[in-house]
């Protein structure tokens, strides 16, 4: 039990490598909070994890909306404590030739994948900084932040911007 007495947050906790990462966290010792705009989803991934004697809380959250990231920060603590661990995986694409990618999906690949990093790395800083004993932030990326992927310019880019 790695973790044990740890508290995490895992963006993106719905599906794949997030829920993956929530599920390893929680069998580790953590106490878990997924966070994920699919609120069934998360509901239902945190129901699994109390089934096996884990704790968890399923909050839905936007990974742009700076106001939603704060709320699920202060869920955590007031569920559990404290904040120990960060995990940023919630990532967004729109598969498509660059000439014909709409605005509208540009600004959300970057809201998603960069800002919406920066933003929940600023919420656990401040809140593992206040609490006086530090903490760990997580920031996936991709092996496409490193070499280009046709009709991916958005993902690619917002991902080299992780790394």
């Amino acid at each position: 039990m790695k973790l044990k007495d740890k508290v995490a947050i895992v963006t993106g906790a719905g599906k794949g490598i997030a829920k993956g990462m929530a599920f390893r966290f929680a069998r580790e010792g953590a106490d878990v909070v997924l966070a994920d705009l699919d609120k069934e989803a998360i509901d239902r991934n945190a129901a699994d994890i109390e089934k096996t004697g884990g704790r968890s809380l399923a909050v839905q959250m936007n990974v742009a909306d700076r106001a939603a990231i704060q709320k699920t920060v202060n869920a955590a603590v007031e569920r559990f404590g404290k904040l120990d661990i960060l995990a940023n995986i919630a990532g967004f694409t729109q598969v498509s030739p660059s000439e014909d990618l709409p605005a509208e999906d540009w600004l959300k690949i970057l809201d998603v994948n960069l800002n919406g990093v920066f933003y929940c790395c600023q919420a656990a800083a401040r809140q593992m900084i206040k609490q006086g004993h530090g903490g760990k932030i997580l920031n996936m990326s991709s092996g496409y932040g490193l070499v280009a992927a046709p009709q991916r310019a958005g993902y690619c880019t917002t991902k080299a911007g992780v790394v």
